[in-house]
């Protein structure tokens, strides 16, 4: 059973790593789009034109329903060890 043990590690370090990543990317878009919302403003385009708007969001759905999923991808493969 110890290799029960050791995927299960093996398993919490991937889940963290990639939990750690994803916010820093996060933040990093978040930053990114903040900056871009300024630029548009500054070069003094309408913001009646939601093209921006209309792209963020769905790139933070996107962004969601990846999370979600390999969330789920995570907690299978956790019943998965604690089922052998």
């Amino acid at each position: 059973m110890e290799y029960k043990k050791f995927y299960k590690q093996i398993m919490n370090y991937n889940k963290s790593a990639h939990d750690n990543i994803f916010d820093v990317t996060s933040k990093y878009y978040e930053e990114s789009q903040q900056f871009m919302t300024k630029i548009v403003q500054k070069m003094g385009v309408p913001m009646e034109n939601k093209t921006i708007e209309q792209w963020s969001n769905a790139w933070k759905d996107g962004q969601q329903n990846y999370k979600k999923n390999v969330d789920l991808g995570f907690q299978r493969l956790e019943a998965y060890f604690e089922s052998i």
